[in-house]
């Protein structure tokens, strides 16, 4: 191919150059430099496009590249962070990533970007894992590499997107025009632990524009929840202070638990000036599920009269609430110590298995007796599991987070809806049962003093 290539280009300095022996020096000159300018072109062109380079331009939006990305995992710690850019590094990063969970050594990944816009734009790339990560990038035909340090344990502004939410994994890059980037990403060892490499890239506007239709979304729907939570909250809370009855103070707490645990679902919340270490972020879900699980308990133990009518099932909630409370306290120490958050979740989450198959022999127990409170309770405890049911489903077929969010406010005010008409049924017949025994007392103080008289028109005679 050179030496066809040669023979082309030294074909015009031929037909110009009639007298081709006197010229030979100035012809093997010209053909030696074209064939090195083509040469050079060549392999420039071939080293400024390596393989499975993914095009990206200002309309990118959440591009999955996996197919694109070779790893390896370092189970030697043969490689430091300080060796991005050594041969043998670059050598070992061979095998295809296939989407999965890894450990046993620091984690290594690489892929190539190509800004296809003709002008400087920003990206935002979204790495997996919990983990910091070091996202080392450069430029094709440089050496040095920018570096920049994601992960949910790391404070902004070390994390560049870590003021949009404590759940967010995100960095930005900016890229210029028609350039090759190369990136490379550092996960260290997780130990214990696994972690999940993910890579997501997608245009900085596009991003943020992506982010407020998904806040405004979640604004939307979670306004009327909150509005209808406060509405009753402040009802139960009156009804509290007129009639006295410890049912509508647990009620009262367990709306509010629903709506800062939606909050916590929607990303509303967030506790970063109260809380000092990032890692503790994980923390606010299982938290508030847990208390939210607990509100439920006292309420369900007052609404349903457990500890008159079912003494077992009353100690039993109380031992269920301290099984949840002693979950919570080993999930955090998981986190905030040895840091293992897959763990963590993961522990949490059998703890919260463990209660809901408790829950089910509630159920079936309180089924059998089968009173009008009874009935009223079980309708709202269905809605419940229907609406869990629905969550899996969903989120196995890869639902939005808005769509499982909504579904969740939605069967909580359906609940909240039956509750408040069992908490009206259960004041009837406490009200009822008041006038019974108001009745009682009265027919018995009437039987005292006749009986009063009787005793003393015998004393007389």
């Amino acid at each position: 191919m050179v030496l066809k290539a040669w023979w082309i280009m030294a074909q015009p300095c031929e037909l110009y150059c009639p007298n081709s022996q006197n010229m030979s020096l100035k012809h093997a000159i010209y053909r030696s430099l074209l064939v090195f300018i083509w040469l050079a072109c060549n392999s420039v062109s071939t080293f400024a496009i390596p393989k499975d380079t993914v095009q990206i331009n200002k309309n990118t939006h959440q591009l999955d590249f996996h197919t694109a990305v070779s790893f390896f995992i370092d189970s030697l710690h043969a490689f430091s962070r300080q060796s991005v850019g050594d041969e043998q590094l670059i050598t070992a990063l061979k095998n295809s990533y296939l989407p999965g969970t890894y450990k046993g050594g620091n984690i290594w990944c690489r892929f190539h970007l190509q800004n296809e816009s003709a002008s400087r734009q920003e990206f935002v790339l979204e790495v997996g894992g919990f983990k910091e990560v070091h996202v080392l990038y450069h430029q094709i035909g440089t050496s040095k590499f920018q570096e920049k340090i994601t992960g949910n344990y790391i404070e902004y502004p070390r994390n560049e997107m870590g003021n949009k939410g404590f759940m967010d994994n995100k960095v930005k890059v900016s890229l210029t025009p028609k350039a090759v980037y190369e990136f490379i990403c550092f996960y260290p060892d997780p130990g214990f632990d696994q972690i999940q490499p993910e890579f997501v890239i997608s245009s900085s506007k596009s991003w943020e524009a992506d982010w407020r239709n998904n806040f405004n979304r979640r604004f939307i729907i979670f306004l009327p929840f909150l509005g209808i939570g406060l509405i009753l909250t402040l009802i139960s809370f009156i009804y509290y202070f007129i009639h006295r009855d410890k049912t509508y103070l647990n009620y009262t707490a367990y709306i509010i638990a629903s709506m800062l645990f939606a909050a916590v679902l929607n990303r509303f919340l967030d506790f970063v000036p109260l809380i000092g270490r990032p890692i503790l972020y994980h923390f606010i879900g299982p938290a508030f599920i847990v208390f939210l699980i607990i509100a439920y308990f006292f309420f369900v133990k007052s609404f349903l009269g457990l500890k008159v009518r079912f003494p077992f099932w009353n100690k039993a909630l109380n031992a269920l609430s301290l099984y949840l409370l002693f979950g919570l306290g080993l999930t955090t120490w998981l986190m905030a110590i040895p840091e293992f958050p897959i763990t963590a979740y993961k522990t949490i989450n059998y703890f919260l298995l463990g209660n809901a198959l408790v829950a089910a022999v509630f159920a079936i127990q309180i089924f059998r007796h089968r009173k009008l409170l009874d009935v009223i309770f079980l309708l709202g405890f269905s809605v419940l599991i229907l609406q869990a049911i629905a969550s899996v489903a969903l989120s196995l077929t890869g639902a939005d987070d808005v769509v499982l969010s909504a579904i969740f406010q939605l069967a909580v005010l359906i609940e909240l809806t039956i509750f408040n008409v069992g908490l009206g049924v259960k004041l009837r017949l406490s009200m009822r049962e008041r006038e019974a025994a108001q009745l009682n007392l009265i027919d018995q103080l009437k039987e005292n003093d006749e009986l009063q008289k009787s005793t003393k028109h015998q004393l007389e005679v």
